[in-house]
């Protein structure tokens, strides 16, 4: 899946945890590639503190349910 645009994508992150940091929004817009279903993902198994900038994001970040399903799925198919 290709990712949005960098804007884009920080806009829909925006639109649902509110203004967020410039740097917070840059780094998981970053780090997902600006992937939609993974930035939306991650974000929500962020705390409010991190979200807020007053903690670091982990390394590597969290990945979610349905990413981590189509991430298994994606290497269970190339290696089959």
């Amino acid at each position: 899946m290709r990712g949005l645009p960098e804007s884009a994508a920080a806009e829909l992150l925006e639109s649902r945890y509110g203004l967020l940091p410039a740097q917070v929004a840059r780094e998981i817009v970053t780090l997902t590639h600006a992937n939609p279903l993974a930035r939306s993902e991650i974000a929500a198994r962020l705390t409010s503190a991190q979200l807020a900038g007053g903690e670091p994001l982990p390394a590597p970040l969290p990945g979610g349910a349905r990413h981590e399903e189509l991430a298994a799925a994606i290497l269970a198919h190339t290696a089959g």
